[in-house]
């Protein structure tokens, strides 16, 4: 989200623990989040996208706790379930909604 005034901010909303998200970034998206945020201040410095910043991972959890700010309101629809849980009753809803084929009925009771 741009602020106005030249800077971004990242917003992120998630069902682990802070250290488990930056985790996942360092595991799956480390180029794309070196890209994005080596233009950003005080972002751990690397030779390229492909070395330091996120692959750092310690110094990128590091800036990263730094960094974050508290949220003024947190809203949970399903705070027992996670992310997972709430996309696969989602699909599951969608494909009770319908007229069931066999190949749909096999995939709702995989879902159950």
């Amino acid at each position: 989200m741009e602020l106005g005034d030249g800077r971004l901010a990242f917003l992120s909303q998630h069902d682990q623990s802070l250290e488990a998200e930056l985790g996942s970034f360092v595991e799956r998206l480390s180029f794309v989040m070196n890209l994005v945020w080596s233009h950003t201040r005080d972002f751990p410095a690397g030779f390229s996208a492909l070395f330091g910043g996120v692959r750092d991972e310690p110094r990128f959890k590091a800036w990263a706790q730094v960094k974050q700010l508290p949220t003024q309101l947190s809203y949970c629809a399903y705070p027992s379930l996670s992310v997972s849980d709430v996309r696969r009753g989602a699909e599951l809803r969608g494909i009770l909604s319908e007229t069931l084929a066999s190949s749909s009925a096999r995939r709702a009771l995989e879902l159950v």
